[in-house]
């Protein structure tokens, strides 16, 4: 028997990453068209409903049709989806990474924001005692 994988944080599950980064590229999608673009898992809602509690994504009806849902993503996703394409972009051309360019100074600017929108991060162990 198989047994599902919870996990505290819902970017660690699987197809997370594409359904922030396919809504990245398509701005607003009906959530059906979503779903099923990413993957035909039932388990995808759920996935969805966990981006949604960790105000990644936001849902809501169609103005004009109440039964139609649509996604799309937060600030906070949207910074989040940026980084993980931007990570994905660079593992996808492995082979000629040292043959581009890369501006250092943009990717690390980006990692500074989104350090400090994600709050200071205890370092320290158990007792108090800084890292070393």
């Amino acid at each position: 028997m198989v047994r599902a994988v919870s996990h505290e944080n819902p970017l660690e599950e699987r197809y997370s990453h594409d359904i922030l980064i396919r809504l990245l590229e398509s701005g607003s999608m009906m959530k059906t068209e979503l779903l099923r673009s990413v993957s035909k898992s039932s388990s995808m809602i759920g996935r969805l409903e966990r981006l949604e509690e960790a105000g990644l994504v936001e849902t809501y009806n169609d103005t004009f049709s109440y039964n139609t849902k649509w996604v799309s993503l937060t600030s906070k996703g949207l910074e989040i989806a940026r980084l993980l394409k931007q990570i994905r972009d660079i593992m996808d051309d492995v082979t000629t990474v040292e043959e581009k360019q890369i501006d250092h100074e943009h990717v690390w600017d980006d990692a500074a924001s989104f350090a400090q929108s994600i709050g200071k991060v205890d370092r320290s162990d158990r007792k108090g005692n800084p890292p070393d």
